[in-house]
């Protein structure tokens, strides 16, 4: 029987027949797949499509487990799939052993969906080269328009997707660009070291001139915005993400280390006003917001006063802020915030799920560097992995663990970085339906 002309104008996977095993497995994988190359690519317009992107995704990721699980790459990642069970179960149990449980809570409701998830949904994502490419692409995009954002809103006064003016500080305009808050650069210092990996998409035609001229042409909106928001701790996390990422296609060696100190070093002595060492020292955190988290921490050093309960935990002392807002919910520094909400084996169990898989991925990336067939798909991969460093790096000094945005950028990344090295080592299983 021939098909009606609007049955064949549609995607196959919505004409399938939804009885048949195999049809409901390809329309989950397309949900998954649709899902998060929507959350990446429309992350910066807002927190709607970010949402309809990871939901979307995430009812995609649960039919596919449910129905095809034992070719998923959770299944291929054997017993280290445990660590970020046990993370999650941890956070989990956190939450409601707590001393504000309302708070705790709240902050592992919110990123169910908006960040945890997103790790699994990267994960199953990669199956190929092609993958990698596409993810590639899609962060290049978004860091590229977002950064056009923040180039109009320094011409214009505000800027063009949400009308917002650039906020003011002690050391002049720090731009916003969509996101209403210099925070802007966490997100760029996420998004830059993977967009850098736009040159192996170039076509091999090109001269290197010619991919010289296009790269400085997509990188440099999204670079003005992300210095002109100011951020440290996103200037501290593309630092060692830029390093890393040198180290991993040039090779280790000392001068790269010493080279990196002295950067370092005229960023804090000759650099800007910004980042000059005598400002970090007058900085609010370091004088009073870390202070605070290790009195929290003393208080109760084995669990900690619960998931997101830094602020309770505070008031819990008798302490007030002097030098912030009352209502200051985290310590601005990732470590010192499970420290003082989860105590020492919470941080523990932090330190044991970002090490491990990093490790981990590494020795996958560095192993795949030496067999010809592999060492583009690694390179490829090494903007993923230095991204995700700078990444915990950025956390030294950045805002707080459960904020969803920046949780889920940096879960989607490592999950593409751990699905990445299953496709290396030629594990990863294809998806029934690329079509």
């Amino acid at each position: 029987m021939n098909k009606s002309p609007v049955k064949k104008s549609l995607p196959q996977y919505f004409t399938n027949n939804f009885r048949n095993k195999d049809n409901l497995i390809s329309f989950f994988s397309f949900l998954l797949r649709f899902g998060f190359c929507f959350y990446i690519l429309f992350f910066p317009i807002g927190k709607a499509p970010a949402n309809i992107g990871s939901i979307c995704a995430m009812i995609g990721l649960l039919g596919t487990y449910a129905l095809d699980y034992q070719n998923s790459n959770l299944k291929l990642l054997g017993k280290l799939k445990w660590i970020y069970f046990i993370f999650i179960g941890f956070i989990l149990f956190k939450a409601f052993h707590n001393i504000n449980i309302s708070n705790g809570w709240y902050g592992f409701r919110t990123n169910i969906n908006g960040a945890f998830t997103l790790f699994l949904i990267g994960l199953e994502f990669i199956r190929n080269k092609r993958d990698l490419k596409i993810v590639i692409a899609l962060f290049t995009v978004a860091g590229f328009y977002e950064g056009l954002d923040g180039l109009y809103q320094y011409i214009v006064g505000v800027d063009f997707i949400r009308g917002d003016p650039p906020l003011s500080g002690p050391t002049g305009i720090r731009l916003t660009g969509s996101m209403k808050t210099y925070r802007v650069g966490n997100y760029m210092s996420l998004i830059l070291p993977i967009s850098l990996g736009a040159w192996v998409l170039l076509p091999s035609t090109w001269s290197r001139w010619q991919k010289a001229i296009f790269m400085a042409a997509i990188l440099f909106p999204g670079m003005f915005l992300f210095l002109g928001a100011q951020t440290r701790s996103g200037f501290l996390g593309f630092f060692v993400a830029a390093v890393a990422l040198y180290a991993l296609l040039r090779g280790f060696t000392w001068k790269i280390l010493a080279g990196g100190a002295a950067l370092l070093s005229w960023a804090l002595f000759f650099g800007s006003k910004r980042t000059s060492f005598e400002m970090i020292l007058q900085d609010g955190r370091i004088q009073e917001l870390w202070p605070y988290a290790l009195k929290v921490f003393q208080s109760a050093p084995l669990l900690g006063v619960g998931l997101n309960s830094y602020n309770p935990g505070v008031h819990a002392l008798g302490l007030e802020f002097q030098q912030h807002s009352q209502s200051i919910q985290h310590p601005h520094n990732i470590y010192l915030q499970f420290l003082c909400e989860m105590g020492i084996i919470g941080l523990l169990v932090l330190v044991c799920f970002f090490g491990t898989y990093l490790i981990w991925s590494l020795r996958h990336t560095i192993k795949g560097f030496v067999t010809n067939e592999k060492r583009a798909p690694c390179i490829m991969l090494s903007f993923f992995w230095a991204a995700f460093l700078g990444y915990t790096a950025t956390g030294l000094s950045g805002h707080d663990f459960f904020r969803p945005w920046w949780l889920g950028t940096a879960f989607s990344i490592l999950g593409i970085v751990m699905g990445g090295c299953l496709t290396l080592s030629g594990e990863t299983k294809p998806a029934k339906d690329r079509n």
